[in-house]
């Protein structure tokens, strides 16, 4: 079983290629996607950045390129070289115009399509024979008889100069479809989990903010309705004792427009869980600063045209809030768990969408 207890202390995000599968983390609301920055349910387009790794259920498809788990800084802080993590694991086809550039490996369940100077670096694991392991793993049809890893010395690099290189799920025994349904069960039950929590704390509105007060010394949960138009137009400002997480619900109908440029602080990033209860599309309409995870497993984002950042997220879904994990795929133990979060993804990273 894969150990991605990461506490804040591991620096890597990912999860590895030999071991592509759902596990539960006690008290993480997100389980196992609390290693990657964003995992989307549905098809994903037009992204220009993720900061980490990066899971999509359907199809990635982009007139552009891509990079990803670069870190905050573009220094790889957060996730740096990893012989056998996956950045980029997409369930079916990977569809782009640019090249796509990771600091990781990359895995898909169907067809691979980028453009030329697409280049993995992978991190060194000290072995004699890794260069063979990575050429089987890469291996394309069509490529050149002499195409080999490229040595960099902190790392290696994986290049797309012949054929599009990537690792297809069947080659390493992965089963990605099982990975994200697993996933999915686990982030509905606990969605509906959250919303049914009740509020502890209070919410206080001003002209241009509104203010999250809460005493909870571990857990505050504030409930924003602003249904029946979805507009959330007003800045969020917690008050909440150190150490504590903040959880807001919002219900806001079908549609949430987010028309404010500020969401929390970034202090507060790593312990701030935003839920949608019932919205079916989000509306990025101004390009947002929002600092903190986003939960809405049944909704499509749509990020502003210009950007804007979702800062230490899983964006477009999440999971897990039990504080007696399961093991595996085992859901007995769903049933009578506690909506208590202890941690939240501690990255900091930023992504541009």
């Amino acid at each position: 079983m894969f150990d991605s207890q990461r506490n804040g202390n591991l620096p890597y995000a990912g999860i590895p290629y030999e071991d592509i599968n759902w596990y539960d983390i006690a008290g993480q609301p997100f389980g196992i996607a609390s290693n990657f920055n964003a995992i989307v349910f549905g098809d994903a387009n037009n992204i220009v950045d993720t900061k980490g790794a990066f899971a999509v259920r359907r199809d990635f498809v982009s007139p552009r390129g891509l990079t990803l788990a670069y870190g905050n800084d573009g220094n790889l802080t957060g996730t740096g070289y990893s012989p056998d993590l996956v950045r980029f694991l997409v369930g079916r086809n990977i569809a782009m115009q640019g090249p796509l550039v990771v600091v990781g490996h990359v895995v898909a369940g169907g067809n691979f399509r980028a453009a030329e100077g697409s280049t993995y670096l992978i991190g060194k694991d000290g072995t004699d024979d890794q260069i063979q392991e990575l050429k089987v793993l890469y291996q394309a049809q069509g490529g050149s008889q002499y195409w080999i890893p490229g040595d960099r010395g902190s790392h290696y690099i994986i290049s797309s100069y012949d054929v599009p290189r990537f690792i297809p799920a069947s080659r390493i025994g992965a089963d990605v479809s099982e990975f994200f349904d697993d996933a999915r069960e686990s982030i509905e039950f606990y969605h509906e989990c959250i919303t049914n929590l009740n509020a502890n704390g209070t919410v206080t509105d001003h002209f241009h903010e509104k203010i999250l007060r809460g005493n909870d010394p571990v857990q505050n949960v504030f409930v924003i309705d602003a249904r029946p138009n979805g507009i959330l137009d007003k800045e969020l400002r917690f008050e909440i004792p150190n150490g504590s997480i903040a959880i807001v619900i919002f219900r806001t109908g079908n549609n949430a427009h987010l028309q404010y440029g500020l969401w929390g602080s970034e202090n507060l990033a790593n312990r701030t869980l935003y839920v949608f209860e019932d919205a079916a599309n989000i509306y990025m309409e101004v390009p947002a600063a929002i600092w903190g995870s986003i939960l809405a497993p049944n909704a499509m984002f749509h990020g502003h045209q210009t950007g804007g950042h979702a800062s230490d997220t899983d964006t477009g879904a999440c999971t897990r809030t039990d504080s007696n994990p399961c093991s595996g795929t085992d859901t007995s133990s769903r049933r009578t768990a506690s909506c208590r979060v202890s941690s939240l993804p501690a990255r900091g990273n930023e992504d541009r969408i």
